[in-house]
């Protein structure tokens, strides 16, 4: 049995949490250098890299939502759909 590869299809976005919390990571290790308290600044990197990184997913699905234009119940003029007519 040979491993299958798992990739995404043209339409599924990638979340990006990891990307967040890697920036946050480096941010908070650069912190944590300076302050002389790793621990502290590895916590407060990843606690600024989720919220990053949350909002950063919420921006993508917002622009997905805004580039799909109007909803698939109505017609091409953007009336309502034809069996209401």
């Amino acid at each position: 049995m040979g491993a299958q590869k798992r990739g995404r299809g043209p339409n599924e976005q990638h979340s990006m949490l990891a990307v967040g919390i890697a920036m946050g990571v480096a941010i908070g290790a650069g912190y944590g250098v300076t302050t002389d308290n790793m621990g502290a600044g590895l916590g407060i990197g990843v606690a600024i890299g989720v919220a990053l990184g949350v909002a950063l997913d919420q921006q993508q699905q917002q622009k997905k939502r805004n580039d799909e234009g109007p909803g698939d119940d109505s017609d091409e003029t953007g009336g309502p759909p034809a069996s209401d007519r």
